[in-house]
C-alpha cells in the first residue's frame, strides 16, 4: 500500500451529495461521518482531508515519512532510516541507521522491520535489528530512490504488529506505472569546496566522495503488469588526521644503535610534551 488518494461519494433522494477525499499513507485507516443536507436543488458538499489528519482510529504513537519527504529532506549519505527520528520517543545512538535507533528506550533488538508487508528483521544475521537497510555497509541495497514512503509506530501500536516490543517500520517500496518515468542523480563531496580543518597539517584532508545513479519503472502490459529498477553506486575517498606520541629527538640520539631502525619508521614530531622523550606527530591517512 502506497500513499492515495480516494474519492467517496454518498447520495440520496431528497438530500444534497456529499463528497470526501481522503489521502490515505501505509498503515493508516480512517473513519468518515457524513452528513447529508436537505435541499430542494442539486447540491454538493465537497471535503477534502490530507494524510496529515488525525487517526482516530488507534491510539499509536507514529509519522508517516511520505515520498515529498524522502525527496526533500536532506539526510547526511543519504540514509533515509534518519528520518525515523520524526516519530515520538526516537532516539539515534550512533549513525542513524535503523539498527542504532532506539524508540522509547528500548533495545535496537527488539525493532520490527517490514518490507512491503514481508518481514525484513533479522535478514542478516540472528539480531532483529538488522534489515536490509540497516548498517552503512549495506544501506546501498535499498536506495531512498526505491522508497515510496514509510511508517514508524513507536508505542500503543495495536496488536497486528505483534513480534516486537521497539519500534515498528513499514516500508513500502516504489512501482511502476502506465507511463514511463525516470530519474538520473548525483551527490558530491570534494576537499577542494571545503574550509581548512582546524587539525590539518600543512595540506587539507583528502575528501572526494560520488554518489550517484538511475532509475526506471514504466509499463509491460498497460493496466497491467509495471517495473520499476533502480541503481546506485558510492564512491568514496577520504582523509584521516591523526596525532599521536613518537620518540623525541633526545630519545632517537640516546637510543642504542640495534634499534635505530626500528625508531626510523616513527614520523618526526612537531611538538614536544612535557616528557622529554615523547613528541606530537600528525599523520593523515586515506581510506
Amino acid at each position: 500500500m502506497r500513499a492515495e488518494t480516494y474519492e467517496l461519494t454518498i447520495s440520496t433522494p431528497g438530500f444534497g451529495d456529499y463528497k470526501v477525499t481522503v489521502q490515505l499513507g501505509v498503515g493508516q485507516s480512517r473513519s468518515i461521518d457524513a452528513i447529508l443536507s436537505l435541499a430542494a436543488q442539486s447540491t454538493v458538499v465537497e471535503v477534502v482531508t490530507g494524510s496529515g489528519a488525525i487517526d482516530q482510529s488507534s491510539a499509536r504513537l507514529g509519522a508517516n515519512i511520505t515520498a515529498r519527504e524522502l525527496a526533500e529532506m536532506p539526510v547526511n549519505g543519504r540514509t533515509y532510516s534518519l528520518l525515523a527520528l520524526t516519530a515520538p520517543g526516537a532516539t539515534n545512538t550512533t549513525d542513524g541507521a535503523f539498527d542504532k535507533i532506539r524508540f522509547n528506550g528500548k533495545a535496537t533488538e527488539e525493532n520490527k522491520f517490514a518490507y512491503d508487508g514481508v518481514d525484513a528483521s533479522a535478514v542478516f544475521d540472528a539480531a532483529p535489528g538488522w534489515l536490509t537497510v540497516s548498517g552503512s555497509q549495506f544501506r546501498l541495497q535499498n536506495s531512498v530512490e526505491t522508497v515510496q514512503e514509510f511508517r514508524v509506530d513507536s508505542a500503543l501500536y495495536p496488536a497486528e504488529y505483534g513480534t516486537g516490543t521497539g519500534g515498528q517500520v513499514n516500508l513500502v517500496s516504489k512501482s511502476g506505472g502506465n507511463q514511463f518515468h525516470g530519474a538520473v542523480f548525483e551527490y558530491l563531496r570534494n576537499d577542494r569546496l571545503d574550509a581548512r580543518n582546524f587539525f590539518d597539517a600543512a595540506d587539507k584532508s583528502k575528501l572526494r566522495m560520488n554518489q550517484f545513479g538511475a532509475n526506471l519503472g514504466g509499463p509491460v502490459v498497460k493496466n497491467k503488469l509495471f517495473f520499476f529498477g533502480s541503481s546506485e553506486v558510492l564512491r568514496q575517498r577520504a582523509g584521516l588526521n591523526v596525532l599521536e606520541t613518537v620518540p623525541s629527538l633526545s630519545a632517537r640520539a640516546r637510543a642504542a644503535p640495534e634499534i635505530q631502525p626500528l625508531l626510523s619508521a616513527f614520523p618526526l614530531g612537531f611538538q614536544s610534551t612535557s616528557n622529554p622523550d615523547v613528541d606530537v606527530a600528525q599523520r593523515a591517512a586515506v581510506s
